[in-house]
């Protein structure tokens, strides 16, 4: 179910208008894939999205979406630092290949 954008504050809703069709289901917190849920909110926030403007267009609080950010989990425990790591190459990769896209 898509959110009503009318709903979002201006700022939110130029975020939700930046994002793929698979971005907007990926980012809802009702999204099976979790750890791709979440590798896209902290995609966002390294990109400078505020944790205010995530956590509307997510569905999720402030607080749910702030643990997220910084890699924990639900019970608030730090995730592995492997996992965030992964997180941070996929991210990378993403970029390099969306930079050699652009300058073929």
């Amino acid at each position: 179910m898509e959110p009503n954008q009318a709903e979002f504050s201006k700022r939110a809703g130029e975020v939700w208008e930046t994002l793929s069709d698979e971005e907007r289901k990926a980012i809802k917190k009702d999204y099976p894939f979790r750890a791709d849920r979440n590798h896209l909110i902290r995609k966002l926030k390294s990109r400078g999205v505020t944790v205010r403007i995530l956590a509307e267009i997510s569905g999720f609080g402030m607080a749910h979406t702030e643990r997220i950010c910084n890699g924990r989990n639900g019970a608030g425990k730090k995730v592995s630092t492997l996992k965030i790591l992964e997180s941070k190459i996929q991210e990378l990769l993403s970029l390099l290949k969306m930079y050699f896209d652009e300058n073929k």
